[in-house]
Parts: C-alpha cells; sequence; structure tokens
C-alpha cells in the first residue's frame, strides 16, 4: 500500500502516466499484504477486524519460540532515512518484550524490543533507518520470543531524508529526473554479413560485442573490469536518470529491462485483461521517457515472463510492446528474454512475438545447450535466424547442484565456483563454434541477490566493497588478464572435520571445530570471519538468512579455524567464512549446512 503526498497526488490527477514515476514518501505493508510473511505460517492464527486493527485482519501466535516470526518486506522506491513504525491491535495476553530485528543499509539492527499491551491500535516509532531502494532488501521482523499472544499487523516507513548516512560519510541519493545528456540517442543496429550468415551489433557504427553483468549496482567497478554494458531488470531501479547517465559518462550501455508479470494464479495473460493494459500503458510510457537516452542499448521486454505458463498469450503481450517500441523508437533492438533454451519457447517467440529482434537466454548448467537449441533447425529446436544474448550466465543454480539429505544445497566454493564463470564464457560466449550468432552476454550477478545463499552469485560483497574471485575471473574474461591484486579464494572447508556432501550433523549447544585451507599468495595478512545463519530453504529474491548468535572460540594454534558452538534449537544451519586481504577490498568465501539434531 503506497501513500503519497498532495503534490504527488495532484500530478498522478493530471497525469496518470506519472505513477510509474513518483516517489512514495510513506509506505505500508499490512499483513494481507504481498511483502508480508510469517514463518511458519501454522504457528499464525487470522483475528478478524477489531476497532484498533490496521486492515480487515491480523495475525496472532500463542507460542513462545524465537524461530517463529513475522516480517514485512516494504517496496521502497526512494532511498533514504525513514522512521519506521509498527501497529498492533489490542488482546488479551499480550507479550511485553518481544524482539523487532530491522534490515536496512547497514545490515541488521537488533537489540529493538515493543510492549504490545501498551499503545494498541497506534503507529509505534521503532526508530530512523537508511533504507535502500528496493522491493525486497529492507525489513522488519518481530520474534514470537516473549510469552502472551503476538500480534502481526502493520508496518509503516515515512522517508524524512533522501541523504543516507553511510559509515560517516553523505551519499545524496534524489532522484535525478533531468539528465545531464541530450536527447540524442545511440543508433544500435543488428548487422548481418549475407556471405557468411554472421551477425554483429554495432553502436553508432561501431561493432560492439556485449560484455554485459547483470545490475547495476556499482556499474564503475565493472567498467574497471572490462565490462561495457549493464542489465537493468527494471526502470524502478534507475533512481531517475542517475544510473543512465553514469554509464554514460563511462561509454558503457544499458539493456534497458520492461519488467513484465509473471502469470500467477490471479493473474494470466488471457484472462487478466484489464491488468495486461495498464501494464502495457505503464511500459510504452517507460519507454517514451528514456528512449533518446544515449546509455540504452536495447529494450529487455520482459524478463522470463513465459516461466509459469505454456499459454502463448504472454508472447503476444511481448510482441504489442515491442510493435509500439518499432514505430517510436528506431534506435534500439527489442529482445524477449527466456527461461532457458528451450527450443518450443524460441518457436513460439518467431510464431507470436515477429516484432522481436533478438532472443535471449538466461541459462545456467544448460548453457552448453544453448548455442543448438536457439540456432538449431526447427522442429526439433528452435529454428532463430538471427542474433542472440545469453543476458543471464553464472555457475550451477541452487537448484541444479547435489544436496545434503535433507535438501539443503551445497555452494561451491570460491576456489570451484569462480573458474566456471570464466571456462563458460570461453566455452559457449566467446567460442568460434558460436562466433556471429551470439553477439554477447551478462554474467550474473553483480551484486545484491540471494540464491539460496548470499554468496552464491554476487561479485561483489558487503555493500558492494568487496570483490570476490568471481569479480576476477570476469575481469579476465574480459580483458584477457587477471586484475593485479585478486581475491582469496577457499579450496576447501570442515567443520566437525567433515565437509558439506558427509550430510553434517551436530548436537545442540556442543562447541565443534571448523577450518578452511585457502589459496593466496599475494604476501598479504588475511583476516578470517566465521557466521552462522539460518538454512534459507529458497533460492532467488529473498532476503539472506538470519544471522544466529552463538559463542565463538579463536583456534589459538591455527588462524584458519575456529571453534563454534551450535545453537541449543534443533533445526538447520549453514556455517560461512570469509577470508579478507587485508585493506585491499577482496574475500573469498565457503559454507557448510549442516543440522542440529
Amino acid at each position: 500500500m503506497l501513500r503519497f503526498t498532495l503534490p504527488v497526488l495532484l500530478q498522478l490527477t493530471l497525469f496518470p502516466l506519472a505513477i510509474a514515476f513518483a516517489a512514495a514518501t510513506e509506505v505500508v505493508v499490512d499483513n494481507t499484504d504481498k511483502g508480508f510473511t510469517s514463518v511458519p505460517s501454522s504457528a499464525w492464527t487470522v483475528c478478524v477486524n477489531t476497532a484498533d486493527s490496521y486492515g480487515t485482519d491480523y495475525l496472532q501466535c500463542t507460542k513462545n519460540d524465537p524461530w517463529t516470526y513475522a516480517k514485512w518486506t516494504p517496496n521502497i522506491q526512494t532511498a533514504g532515512e525513514y522512521d519506521i513504525y509498527i501497529s498492533w491491535p489490542d488482546g488479551e495476553n499480550r507479550p511485553d518484550a518481544i524482539s523487532v530485528i530491522v534490515k536496512d543499509r547497514t545490515g541488521l539492527n537488533k537489540g529493538i524490543k515493543v510492549d504490545q499491551t501498551k499503545n494498541c491500535g497506534k503507529w509505534n516509532l521503532i526508530g530512523r533507518y537508511n533504507l535502500r531502494m528496493s522491493y525486497n532488501s529492507n525489513y522488519i521482523l518481530i520474534q514470537c520470543n516473549d510469552d502472551g499472544n503476538t500480534a502481526a499487523d502493520a508496518v509503516k516507513c515515512v522517508l524524512v531524508s533522501t541523504s543516507v548516512v553511510i559509515a560517516k560519510t553523505t551519499e545524496i541519493v534524489v532522484p535525478t529526473e533531468k539528465s545531464r545528456y541530450p536527447d540524442i540517442p545511440s543508433v544500435v543496429k543488428i548487422v548481418k554479413d549475407n556471405s557468411i550468415g554472421k551477425y554483429a551489433l554495432t553502436v553508432n557504427g561501431n561493432e560492439f560485442f556485449v560484455k554485459g553483468v547483470c545490475g547495476v549496482e556499482d556499474i564503475e567497478k565493472m567498467h574497471e573490469a572490462g565490462a561495457n554494458s549493464a542489465r537493468l531488470y527494471s526502470y524502478v531501479y534507475l533512481n531517475g536518470y542517475d544510473i543512465l547517465d553514469r554509464a554514460q559518462d563511462l561509454g558503457m550501455k544499458l539493456l534497458f529491462g520492461l519488467h513484465m508479470r509473471q502469470e500467477n494464479p490471479g493473474f494470466t495473460y488471457a484472462g487478466s485483461k484489464k491488468e495486461v493494459a495498464e501494464q502495457y500503458t505503464r511500459l510504452i510510457s517507460v519507454v517514451d521517457k528514456y528512449k533518446n537516452h544515449p546509455a540504452v542499448l536495447a529494450w529487455a521486454v520482459g524478463n522470463e515472463v513465459e516461466a509459469n505458463t505454456k499459454d502463448v498469450e504472454c508472447y503476444k503481450a511481448i510482441n504489442d510492446i515491442a510493435r509500439y517500441i518499432k514505430k517510436v523508437d528506431p534506435n534500439h533492438p527489442t529482445v524477449a528474454v527466456l527461461a532457458g533454451s528451450s527450443p518450443e519457447k524460441v518457436q513460439n517467440v518467431i510464431k507470436y512475438a515477429p516484432e522481436i529482434d533478438i532472443v535471449a537466454v538466461n541459462a545456467y548448467k544448460h548453457l552448453k545447450n544453448a548455442h543448438q537449441n536457439i540456432t538449431g533447425p526447427a522442429p526439433k529446436y528452435g529454428g532463430w535466424p538471427g542474433p542472440y544474448l545469453i543476458t543471464e550466465f553464472a555457475c550451477n543454480a541452487s537448484y541444479e547442484v547435489i544436496t545434503t539429505t535433507w535438501g539443503a544445497p551445497i555452494e561451491q566454493s570460491s576456489y570451484d565456483k569462480a573458474p566456471v564463470y570464466s571456462s563458460r564464457y570461453a566455452a559457449f560466449i566467446t567460442s568460434p563454434s558460436v562466433s556471429g550468432r551470439c553477439i554477447g552476454s551478462y554474467a550474473f550477478k553483480l551484486a545484491r541477490v540471494v540464491g539460496c545463499t548470499h554468496t552464491w552469485y554476487n561479485m561483489l560483497l558487503d555493500s558492494e566493497t568487496m570483490k570476490t574471485p568471481i569479480y576476477d575471473e570476469m575481469y579476465f574474461s574480459w580483458t584477457g588478464k587477471y586484475p593485479a591484486n585478486m581475491s582469496p579464494r577457499i579450496k576447501i572447508m570442515y567443520l566437525d572435520n567433515k565437509r558439506a556432501y558427509e550430510n553434517i550433523v551436530l548436537s545442540p549447544e556442543t562447541e565443534y571445530r571448523a577450518m578452511v585451507e585457502i589459496t593466496h599468495d599475494e604476501g598479504e595478512q588475511l583476516r578470517y570471519r566465521y557466521e552462522l545463519r539460518e538454512e534459507l530453504h529458497t533460492d532467488l529474491t529473498k532476503q539472506p538468512a538470519d544471522i544466529v548468535d552463538v559463542s565463538m572460540r579463536d583456534d589459538p594454534g591455527d588462524v584458519h579455524a575456529k571453534n563454534i558452538t551450535t545453537p541449543s534449537t534443533p533445526g538447520y544451519y549453514r556455517l560461512y567464512c570469509y577470508v579478507y586481504d587485508g585493506a585491499s577490498g577482496h574475500v573469498g568465501t565457503a559454507n557448510v549446512p549442516f543440522r542440529v539434531k
């Protein structure tokens, strides 16, 4: 639920499409909203509306268990300082000291307690926090860790300043509503050599092989590594014209994503005509606004829109937007991004979305099949006659690897994982066997993504301050040489003298030894940090798992090791190790999942 100040409301009255770009000054998340979750859901009871509850109902939990919690994830469209409030209704036997955890730009803020016996039905100020511009990077969580009937109702975030204070410095993040560059678009063309049937992309007449990264969090570091393009998933991450202008400053181009909804039980392209029309109107307004910026490379019309359906109506919706783009913007190609390289999907693009210029696929373990699936002759293969992009590639995804007996995916160490990026890039993106059809790629991902773990994919960690070995490998892939200073790499991690695939089961409140083997020959003094988190039990787009506070004791005989006391609560956990190379800004990672039983 978004609330706007009066001037913005007037803008919406006069210009309905302005909602796409308006900055919400107040964001409310109710227990019935998409941004609310309760864990486990079976522990929470829905209670009907009372005079002092927010909305139609609220949830209540009678357990005293810190692993039972409610979480609100606000969709923040303007980064800045926010006052955060929580509201709870009156009720019998409310707890007087439940814990609140706030995740903001600075990390996890703990030690907050609220008394639900007082100020019922009111907005209770929890504190002021620096929130990122994101639909999933910030959250407010209450734990059921006190006796009584804990209520979970609503949270409110009120913007008080667009200055974000981090480590005693101030980053001004006011959206830039006017570009520093004139409206002179880059002219992007698909060029074909008919004599050999090969394609190339050109920008203002110069050949442009896409060396791209997914995400726009710190494009300056990616430019240093040799990237010439970044993939923007949605206009909501643009911060006005800031990202586009910064890309143009660097000579980089953006694959501009026009985010389209995926089908779900409440939305289909065949049956939700009103919502589809509203989406079309919103996205063509985005095209109109940004089409003449010189940093735009191409339009990615949707991302895996077809992932949840066999119905071809979604391809027709893609085509409708692509057709509009062709009418108003002759300078930028249209791209359809598919989940995997299924020949059937490629054929559907040909048949139902003929206004698409470039087929693109997101592929991980099966990247090796992409070229044949896309370009091979139909009906066995896709039969796509033009160029294609790889819009996501990486190591194997968490749903493509071996797991423990209880289903926890086993993540490769940074030593094993990072080279997968460069080897796949050489074999399936720049290899002569795909040359002239594959016109580039986007490595997944720059930062701030959780793929079962927060260390699975990211090239940058710790609020984009630390480069990982994945960054080093993509630096090599894009430039042909490794950076002068590289990240440490953890080869093997042990817990209780066992490795992750050995299905580690430990006793509660017992001390065990953890250690790592690393490789790093740059002569720097290394720093080791261990961290225990809950097991996430999910894949992409969720927050990193919560940190668990346990006793950790240094091993006097080995700087690589740490003595860890397991939690008292049985359950599933994951122990992380980070190895930093002093002040050089690099980190290597590894983790092991385990069970406390």
